[in-house]
């Protein structure tokens, strides 16, 4: 009868050990996933702020072509 119990402690400590494993192995995953998707959103920002930084150029650039020279 003592057995019993003990084995079924054993039995719950395996599983509670196998699922912590697992567990682990997520959180490493998602970790990478994680700073993955942080060097992305970083590149990202970066070319939009070129991209808005060279709108910003060509729309002066065009406001002066646009205007008319002084003599008329």
């Amino acid at each position: 009868m003592t057995e019993d119990p003990l084995i079924a402690l054993q039995t719950q400590v395996a599983f509670q050990e196998h699922q912590l494993q697992q567990l682990g192995e997520q959180l490493s995953a998602q970790q990478q996933q994680l700073y993955h998707l942080e060097q992305l959103c970083r590149q990202l920002a970066c070319r939009l702020s070129q991209a808005v930084g060279a709108s910003a150029l060509a729309a002066q650039g065009a406001g002066d072509e646009q205007e008319k020279p002084p003599h008329y």
